[in-house]
């Protein structure tokens, strides 16, 4: 990444320092002297940056920045680019709980005509005339309700900030949290975790909820109440769920650490991923793209601080 990023940046035109592999006192140096940090963790660990103006966290969400810790003129920013995967991860999950495919291929490998005409079996579910219900409309929200809307689908978002959209059919504020969860028939978590996220869906929204939606989370897992999810998944309070995002991560101590303490792994009804929503062929590409445009905004608006201001 650093020779990739550098080649976009104008060569020797900026200095690049990796403190992942740099000596402890050369990363102490870099960090002093940096004006731009790449990181997704800044906390007390990390020396302090009195001179840092931007910090790039090169993921959609900077939930592990101790913004504490930055001057007060730095700008942090995100990335938006990760749209298209993740887009096609929720379309994929949701046509495969609708469709059955991979259910129905399993089946039929092993012998019987359980499905479809042949066996006079129920019918299967479609896309069309179904509510998806997007939590938190940035750009990944949008990117799904893009494809889901040709789909046939109805979208409605529970955002921040209301703002018309012609993909949207619906939008309903955060004290409305209720009602929105009510009507939907797709429940996607596309938020960033923040206070008022943190546990957004605890055991009261699920109560909300109908009985046949399906839950998909690739925001963050602490958006929801663990215990609450766990209860309602393993008592079919809702139908089931796509869960890319968790509780745990393995760690170089736990190398095989399990995603929950709960045994999500025993439940049918559950899609367990570990976290790959984005991680598609495109990302890196997209990813580095990004935070070169990024980094070369920010340069352009410091030469145009500092350009005498022309009058007359």
């Amino acid at each position: 990444m650093e020779e990739a990023l550098r080649g976009r940046l104008g060569g020797d035109a900026v200095d690049i320092v990796d403190t992942a592999y740099a000596s402890s006192e050369l990363r102490d140096r870099a960090f002093a002297e940096a004006d731009i940090l790449v990181t997704r963790r800044l906390n007390a660990s990390h020396p302090l940056l009195p001179r840092l103006g931007l910090l790039q966290v090169p993921a959609a969400g900077a939930e592990m920045i101790d913004r504490a810790r930055l001057p007060s003129r730095c700008q942090v920013a995100t990335l938006h680019d990760h749209g298209p995967g993740a887009a096609e991860f929720v379309m994929a999950a949701m046509l495969d709980w609708s469709v059955r495919l991979s259910q129905m291929s399993a089946s039929f490998r092993r012998g019987p005509w359980a499905h479809g005409s042949v066996a006079r079996a129920p019918y299967r579910a479609e896309l069309d005339g179904r509510t998806l219900s997007i939590v938190g409309f940035g750009a990944i929200g949008r990117a799904v309700g893009i494809r889901a809307k040709a789909f046939g689908m109805r979208i409605e978002t529970l955002n921040r900030t209301l703002r018309a959209d012609p993909i949207v059919d619906r939008g309903f504020a955060p004290d409305e949290r209720d009602a929105f969860l009510a009507r939907a028939d797709f429940l996607l978590l596309a938020c960033p975790l923040t206070d008022a996220t943190r546990g957004l869906i605890d055991a009261r929204a699920l109560s909300c909820m109908k009985r046949s939606a399906f839950l998909i989370n690739i925001a963050r897992a602490d958006v929801t109440v663990e215990e609450d999810i766990y209860r309602a998944l393993s008592e079919r309070l809702i139908a089931g769920a796509a869960l890319d995002v968790w509780w745990r991560y393995p760690s170089a101590e736990e190398p095989e650490r399990r995603p929950s303490r709960f045994a999500f792994h025993s439940l049918a009804n559950v899609v367990m991923t570990p976290h790959v929503a984005t991680w598609s062929e495109s990302l890196p590409g997209r990813r580095l793209a990004e935070i070169a445009r990024n980094i070369d905004a920010y340069r352009r608006s410091l030469d145009q601080r500092a350009s005498p201001s022309r009058i007359g």
